[in-house]
């Protein structure tokens, strides 16, 4: 009877022990896969773990076995592995919370798993910020172009370019700011195209009003124009003698015509600009204009700020040129404008790329007193390469180099491409690869690119190992990738 007894007690205790061990049983499949790398049946083992048993501990009794009983801290890893960073990071910070996992060897592999998956938040926020990054940045630059192209219309005294300049401030604003932050990339680009439609509307209104004091004009017709009738000197004057018994007085004679003699230069006067005025007027149009075809090849952020700064800058020199009204006011606005605009041209000087070496040759074998040899002051400045012997820049060589200057570095490449079809050198070798080096820097995959411009610095240096690129005229990063291919490392 006893050894029934004790046998019904087994039989009834051992679906208890059977309940007890499930979650233990699901823990172990899921550290198990995890391990084995298969994340996506260890995430389905460990949530069948906490189904049963949520609370981790330590010393936790399963059968006759203590064990450590951390499920949060695998499930963790395997949705860490199956790219739900935010999933892995709810997971640790509840096994932090619960405390047992503090006191054993994982608590140290758990902080260095919340490091990566922070970063690895931050890289994929970064990467979904980055097309609306470019993408805003590409509508400020179009916003810039449109402001440029209001002022150059005379739009800028327009209600609509005021607000569209305050647009444009708020869209940089919002986009210096924003990190990585996809809405407010979005809300920067959203603001720039405001700014855009509301430049294109002014430099609409400002043609619009141009047109119609044209016809205005033309309606009007002139008036005849008053001449002038000079009574010669050498006309004798008309005189009455009386007899001598009555003598009388002569009469006046009087010349109408004198007074419109006189009256004439006070017509024209106002119309007539001193030398002065019309040299501030010369001027400062140079220097707007300047500031036109400079915003026209902006490709860097720090262009288009300098050239905001140098748009209101011109407006100012064009206010105070329209209030001027003598000559000393117009020859200190004529110096002004002349600084600004030598200022401009060494400063864009200073953030254009690195020139290649051709214009050097140019240069020096183009004749002085030829002016349409004679290159532009951003060139006669470039950056040479130096080597053993400088041969004649072909002109074909001359425009790669002045497509590359101006930042067309697509049809710089193309224009070396069918020179060097025709005849190779190592000079176009050079150009065309310090072509597609900067193409390569610019782009969002220069793993090719860089390979092109590794392929025409082997071949340049293979026809004139001598070829150097000066470090004091030349990027440090372009000099370094260069002297690289040179030695070979």
């Amino acid at each position: 009877m006893k050894r029934l007894t004790c046998a019904l007690l087994l039989f009834v205790a051992m679906p208890l022990f059977a309940a007890t061990d499930a979650w233990w049983d699901a823990y172990q499949r899921g550290t198990t896969a995890v391990n084995a790398r298969n994340y996506r049946a260890a995430a389905d083992a460990l949530q069948q773990a906490l189904a049963s048993n949520p609370n981790e501990g330590i010393n936790i009794r399963t059968g006759n076995l203590l064990v450590t009983y951390v499920p949060h801290f695998w499930l963790g890893i395997a949705k860490f592995n199956l790219g739900d960073p935010d999933g892995a990071l709810r997971e640790w910070r509840m096994s932090e919370e619960q405390g047992a996992i503090a006191k054993t060897e994982y608590y140290a592999r758990l902080k260095d798993w919340v490091a990566r998956a922070q970063t690895e938040k931050q890289r994929i926020a970064d990467n979904a910020a980055s097309g609306p990054k470019k993408s805003a940045g590409d509508a400020i630059s179009r916003a810039v172009l449109a402001q440029a192209a209001a002022a150059g219309a005379g739009g800028d005294r327009t209600d609509s370019y005021v607000a569209g300049l305050r647009k444009l401030q708020e869209a940089n604003a919002q986009f210096r700011k924003a990190g990585a932050d996809v809405d407010a990339y979005r809300g920067a680009e959203q603001i720039a195209q405001q700014a855009s439609a509301l430049f294109s509307t002014a430099a609409d209104q400002a043609k619009k009003e141009k047109a119609a004091r044209a016809a205005a004009a033309a309606a009007i017709p002139p008036k005849p124009r008053e001449t002038a009738i000079v009574v010669p000197m050498s006309t004798p004057a008309t005189t009455t003698t009386a007899p001598p018994p009555t003598p009388s007085p002569a009469p006046v004679v009087t010349a109408k015509p004198a007074p419109a003699q006189a009256q004439a230069p006070s017509q024209t006067s106002g119309d007539i600009q001193s030398e002065a005025e019309v040299e501030a007027n010369v001027a400062v149009q140079q220097y707007r204009r300047h500031i036109g075809d400079a915003v026209a090849a902006a490709r860097t952020p720090l262009q288009h700020r300098l050239l905001q700064i140098e748009t209101r800058e011109g407006e100012t020199l064009r206010r105070q040129l329209a209030a001027a009204t003598n000559d000393a006011e117009f020859q200190r606005i004529a110096r002004a404008a002349a600084a600004r605009e030598q200022a401009l041209t060494k400063r864009l000087a200073e953030l254009m790329p690195a020139p290649p070496p051709a214009p050097a040759a140019v240069a020096a074998t183009t004749p002085a007193s030829s002016p349409a040899a004679t290159p532009a002051p951003a060139l006669t400045s470039a950056p040479t390469a130096t080597h053993a012997s400088a041969p004649t820049a072909t002109p074909e060589l001359r425009d790669a180099f002045r497509a590359y200057a101006a930042g067309d570095l697509a049809s710089s490449e193309t224009l070396l491409t069918n020179l060097l079809a025709q005849h190779a050198t190592a000079e176009a070798y050079l150009l065309r690869g310090i072509a597609r080096y900067t193409r390569a820097m610019l782009s969002r995959t220069p793993d090719a690119l860089l390979a092109q411009a590794t392929a025409d610095f082997r071949a340049a240096l293979t026809q004139n190992a001598a070829l150097r690129l000066d470090t004091n005229a030349f990027s440090p990063k372009l000099v370094s990738f260069f002297d690289r291919v040179r030695t070979g490392r």
